[in-house]
């Protein structure tokens, strides 16, 4: 048997391969369900056209009849497939019901049933047989035709309007797309109807399998190449399935539509639960009122069953249809770990890291809302005595195990009072601040602080005793800022551990307090001599160029009874406005020159020189005679003994103090002015006095290496000096760059702590002999 091709028949042939190409690449192009739909469509399509190339070109009347019902299977999927590929494509994919697929799938089955049996294959179509000159048979059609007719114009229809309603009102391109496919699909459907029906042309040849190439290939390259097909389905696949927040699509009226996985867990619905249902029964939101939202609407709920609320951020946009709003999306974000993270970082900027205590910007808050409201409050102001013996011996391990106890401790000491904060300020210092406490209590709980840091701290194999300085300050008055309170608790801290520690100090007026610790102070010098309270300390002057002693310094010191041991600094400035430095000063000069004869008669390798200081008090017309009589009291060498005389009593002295300079200068003693730097001393002037040392300050050395300005200073008054032929000594060297950098300076002595710090005559003997 021959086969017949027409030339329809081998267009068709040829089309068939083309169409099952174009169905794979829709699978490999995009693996979401519309192109699952669309590569069925086309394989329908392609075994319909290969089925009707068969047909037509069939040697006999028993193989055109084969392949003409077998093409059926083919048109069979082409109604459904379509449909569904719109409804993916649109978005419209929850018409997909099991109810509407099973009407769907009556037709096909019911064909089906039909054109197996040879006995009812003629109520759907039959061939008669051919007419004369006629190589091709034409079907004529059955009952059952018309009824499969209608069926499968009515869904491709209804697939073509949806996707133009669909896409009229999308962006531009979009709607181009949906536009060509939806006209195409038109084509095809107008061409087989005009075959069917045998108008004009189309009545010899049925051209929808060429149209359907058509739209096969609009389809492929118009909407898969070009990315339009996950605006809709694929979006929806690949975000608002899979999306983490929740998505809750309302109709104009609040009735859910659709909820996203998210959205389900978030509401607490099973699958497919809610659809229908009020949105404000399932979310008793304020924003939910009055149905379809106007505009975008913002909220804050918390879901979930009883003991597993989580925290949402719930916003409600309007989807805008034509004349006014056609729904609204609902989006639950779950924002509870943000949450938990915002209050760790609220907490943690509030919070010590290391006792959980309050950290000094919740103390500051705490001290200036009280202040602001004017409540009264109190401060104790602690810190622990000598803590950093435990921090050098055991580790910071120990001491942070220390600092935790402590904190407790504290926490304890307060108790429940209302409005109560304990904060650490860093290190071992702590803060109780607690309002509207009496003095009477304020002391009650200091001793209790006291008493409860007392008792030892057991970490691991150590028995640790701490003991605790606390400074008290009461807050009755609203004009006092949380930085002076603070500053004055410190205070009375720090007036507390220097009379020894483990005890409290109460802040008193602060002027009050100095002047009547300036009244002790100058009661106590006038006793002085009655208590042998004064001793003398030296500290040594080192020659740069090769580290030997050349000299010492004889500093004051003061053995108070109940203060300890005193800085000069502290009550020099007292003993000048008392006139008390004549007495004071004459007292120094004796000591230090007896000590220095004491020295060379215990044949101790005295230094060449030893320097004395001179008040401004003392730098009268009898001084020179004064230092005479002590010379020659004590036998000590006038070239042994160097006066220094501060900057400010040189200048301020005028022809008085060259006078007296000169007799000294007689006497064989040399003379340094001492601070030089502070007084603004010219040049000029300087020339005008017989000096010998020029002493810079330790102002001035303190800068240096790392401030220009200041080496270049110290370089100038360096050259200044040797100059003027004076030998020149630096104060307050206590690192080894400093002395380097001098030593390249040309300086020719130091002293400071790098070298030595100020000894007691013991000591200083022993660092003469060594």
């Amino acid at each position: 048997m021959d086969w017949y091709w027409s030339t329809a028949g081998l267009v068709m042939a040829a089309t068939a391969p083309v169409l099952a190409v174009l169905a794979g690449a829709a699978v490999r192009q995009q693996p979401a369900a519309a192109a699952r739909s669309l590569a069925l469509f086309l394989a329908g399509v392609t075994f319909w056209t290969a089925a009707y190339a068969l047909e037509l070109a069939g040697p006999d009347l028993e193989t055109i009849r084969f392949w003409g019902d077998i093409k059926y299977l083919g048109i069979l999927l082409l109604p459904p497939a379509w449909l569904t590929f719109v409804l993916h494509y649109t978005e419209r994919r929850h018409w997909l019901t099991a109810r509407r697929m099973a009407l769907l799938a009556v037709m096909p089955a019911l064909t089906l049933v039909v054109l197996a049996n040879g006995a009812t294959r003629e109520l759907f179509r039959w061939y008669p047989e051919l007419e004369p000159g006629r190589d091709i048979p034409s079907a004529l059609t059955g009952p059952l035709f018309w009824v499969h007719a209608v069926y499968t114009y009515g869904l491709l229809l209804l697939g073509g309007v949806l996707l133009l309603r669909s896409t009229w009102g999308a962006a531009p391109g979009y709607r181009r797309q949906g536009i060509v496919v939806a006209v195409t699909g038109v084509v095809c459907f107008a061409g087989n109807v005009a075959y069917v029906l045998g108008i004009g042309p189309f009545r010899l040849v049925d051209v929808t399998p060429f149209a359907l190439l058509v739209l096969g290939v609009v389809l492929l390259f118009g909407v898969l190449r070009h990315g339009l097909l996950p605006i809709g389905p694929v979006a929806r696949h690949a975000v608002f399935e899979r999306m983490a927040d929740g998505v809750v699509v309302l109709d104009a009226y609040g009735r859910v539509v659709d909820v996203n996985p998210a959205g389900r867990v978030a509401l607490g619905l099973g699958r497919g639960g809610g659809k229908g249902v009020p949105a404000r029964s399932l979310l008793p939101l304020d924003l939910l009122d009055g149905g379809a939202a106007a505009a975008e609407r913002h909220a804050e709920a918390r879901l979930g069953p009883p003991g597993e609320e989580r925290d949402y951020d719930v916003v409600l946009t309007p989807l805008p249809g034509h004349g006014g709003a056609e729904g609204s999306v609902l989006v639950l974000r779950d924002v509870t770990e943000r949450k938990r993270a915002e209050e760790r970082l609220a907490l943690l900027a509030l919070q010590d890291q290391l006792t959980g205590l309050a950290n000094r910007k919740q103390l500051h808050e705490t001290l200036a809302g009280l202040t602001r409201d004017g409540r009264a409050f109190t401060l104790l102001f602690c810190d622990l005595d000598r803590f950093k013996r435990i921090n050098d011996t055991l580790g910071h391990d120990v001491g942070d195990r220390v600092l935790v106890e402590v904190a407790r401790r504290l926490e304890r000491s307060v108790g429940p009072a209302p409005g109560a904060l304990v904060a650490r300020l860093g290190g071992d210092e702590f803060v109780l601040v607690v309002p509207d406490l009496g003095a009477e209590e304020a002391t009650a709980l200091g001793r209790a602080v006291v008493a409860a840091v007392r008792r030892p701290v057991v970490v691991g194999p150590h028995e640790l005793w701490l003991t605790v300085s606390v400074g008290i300050c009461r807050s009755p008055d609203r004009g006092r800022d949380p930085a002076t309170l603070l500053r004055l608790a410190d205070l009375a801290m720090y007036r507390a551990k220097g009379r020894g520690g483990n005890r409290l100090a109460l802040h008193v007026d602060r002027v009050a307090e100095e002047r009547l610790d300036r009244l002790q102070l100058e009661r106590d010098l006038h006793a002085f001599r009655r208590y042998d309270e004064l001793e003398l300390w030296y500290q040594p002057i080192t020659a740069l160029r090769d580290g030997s002693c050349v000299g010492l310094e004889a500093l004051l010191r003061w053995h108070h009874p109940r203060r300890g041991l005193l800085q000069p600094d502290l009550f020099i400035p007292v003993a000048e406005q008392a006139d008390l430095m004549g007495s004071l000063g004459s007292w120094v000069l004796d000591i230090a020159c007896e000590q220095a004869v004491r020295w060379r008669e215990d044949r101790i390798p005295g230094p060449p020189h030893l320097a004395v200081n001179v008040s401004a008090r003392q730098f009268e017309r009898s001084f020179a005679r004064r230092v005479a009589r002590v010379l020659e009291r004590t036998g000590l060498d006038p070239a042994g003994l160097t006066l220094e005389i501060t900057e400010t009593a040189v200048l301020r002295g005028g022809d008085e103090t060259l006078r007296i300079l000169a007799e000294l200068k007689s006497l064989g003693v040399a003379i340094a002015t001492d601070d030089f730097g502070t007084g603004y001393t010219s040049l000029e002037q300087l020339r005008r006095y017989p000096l010998d040392v020029l002493k810079i300050d330790r102002s001035f050395v303190a800068g240096l290496p790392e401030r220009d300005e200041d080496a270049s200073i110290v370089a100038a008054m360096i050259a200044l000096a040797h100059d003027l032929g004076l030998r020149v000594v630096a104060e307050g060297v206590e690192t080894r760059a400093q002395a380097d950098l001098l030593r390249e300076l040309s300086c020719d002595e130091a002293q400071g702590f790098l070298f030595s710090e100020p000894l007691p005559p013991p000591r200083a003997a022993a660092y003469l002999v060594g």
